[in-house]
C-alpha cells in the first residue's frame, strides 16, 4: 500500500507507538479496534472507521463515549456489491430471486442503478 501511494510503510509494535495525526481511517477488522479508537480517542484525533464499526451494540456506544469525533462508512473493498447480490442469490432466503434492483449513491451525488 505505501509503495503504491509512494510514501513510506510504518511497523507496528505498539498502538500508542504509531505516528500523530489529525485524522485516521482504521479501515482494520473489526475485532481490533477498539484499541486503535481508545488511543486515537486519547490524542483527540477524528476517527474515520469503516463498518462494521464495532462487534455489537454495548462496544458501538462504548466506542461513541469516548469521542465525538467518530464517523463510519462503508468500504466498498470489503462489502463488495456484486459479492453481496451473489450471497444473497445463492444462500435463497428470499426463495428464487425473479428480479433484483439496487440503488446505491455515487460519486459526485450521482445514483448507480443495477438491475
Amino acid at each position: 500500500m505505501a509503495k503504491s501511494y509512494k510514501t513510506t510503510a510504518i511497523k507496528i509494535s505498539e498502538v500508542s507507538s504509531l505516528p500523530n495525526c489529525d485524522v485516521v481511517l482504521l479501515a482494520i477488522p473489526v475485532g481490533v479496534k477498539e484499541e486503535y479508537v481508545q488511543e486515537f480517542a486519547r490524542r483527540d484525533c477524528y476517527i474515520f472507521a469503516e463498518k462494521p464499526f464495532a462487534i455489537d451494540l454495548k462496544t458501538h456506544l462504548k466506542f461513541l463515549e469516548l469521542s465525538n469525533k467518530i464517523t463510519c462508512n462503508y468500504m466498498r473493498n470489503y462489502y463488495n456489491t456484486t459479492r453481496q447480490i451473489k450471497d444473497i442469490i445463492s444462500s435463497q432466503i428470499f426463495g428464487s430471486i425473479k428480479k433484483i434492483s439496487i440503488t446505491e449513491g455515487g460519486v459526485m451525488g450521482g445514483r448507480n442503478r443495477i438491475y
